[in-house]
């Protein structure tokens, strides 16, 4: 994925528990680090912007680790980086241990 000057980036998130359940997401850029939260309600999807990165920091091209609060139930995420200029995106689909 990317977020920088030229790109921004989202993540999904989609909770099939009958649950409200919080994920922790981890942004791991070559310019900065950060994370935060995103609580999504039972059998509901939320899709946001990641957190901006520390003051006078780009992320540039980076990975997301995407970790819920509890186990033993089904969901999915995915991120998506938008070009600014032509909005032409790409998506990623997140990989589960």
């Amino acid at each position: 994925m990317r977020h920088d000057g030229g790109y921004r980036c989202n993540v999904g998130i989609v909770n099939l528990d009958s649950a409200a359940h919080t994920w922790t997401v981890g942004v791991n850029g070559f310019g900065a680090t950060n994370s935060f939260t995103v609580t999504v309600d039972a059998i509901s999807m939320k899709q946001v912007p990641i957190v901006a990165p520390p003051a006078g920091k780009t992320y540039g091209d980076l990975l997301l680790s995407i970790q819920p609060d509890a186990t033993g139930f089904f969901w999915s995420a995915y991120a998506a980086s938008v070009d600014n200029i032509t909005g032409d995106g790409w998506v990623s689909h997140a990989a589960q241990p």
